[in-house]
Formats: structure tokens, C-alpha cells, sequence
């Protein structure tokens, strides 16, 4: 069982280099988080790595799932 504000990170495919700080969220996820579209996020990684990124929902995912660039992620770890 997660806790209610974590999220399981899967790679988004198709991306711009103009979009690398921007992570997609479920909009049902963002409501429970109190999150708005375009909100700055502090993403915790489980080996003390902090990002900031950029929120924006996407109805496609399912909800407790996060996606994010390849880069975004490579800073994470």
C-alpha cells in the first residue's frame, strides 16, 4: 500500500527537450494532492534526491502513477 501522496514513476515516451522538468499526473491524483495543472512540485526520491518540477495532468495514467523524461529521472538517481 502506498502512502497517499506517493507515486510509482513510469518513463514518458515522446518527448521534447523543452519539456525534461515537466512530470504528468492523473487529475484525480493532483485533486487529492490539492495540486492545480502548472503547479512547481518537489519530487522525493528514496535515496535523499530532490527535484523540482513542473505538474500537469493527463487523464491517460492511472491514478498513483507519475511519468517523466528519461533526464528527469537520471537526476533522481
Amino acid at each position: 500500500m502506498l502512502h497517499p501522496n506517493a507515486c510509482i514513476i513510469e518513463e514518458r515516451q515522446g518527448q521534447s527537450s523543452t519539456e525534461d522538468s515537466v512530470v504528468l499526473m492523473n487529475p484525480m491524483q493532483m485533486k487529492t494532492l490539492g495540486l492545480y495543472d502548472d503547479d512547481v512540485v518537489l519530487v522525493k526520491a528514496s535515496r535523499n534526491k530532490d527535484i523540482v518540477a513542473v505538474v500537469k495532468s493527463n487523464a491517460t495514467l492511472i491514478k498513483n502513477k507519475m511519468q517523466m523524461t528519461k533526464v528527469l529521472r537520471a537526476n533522481i538517481r
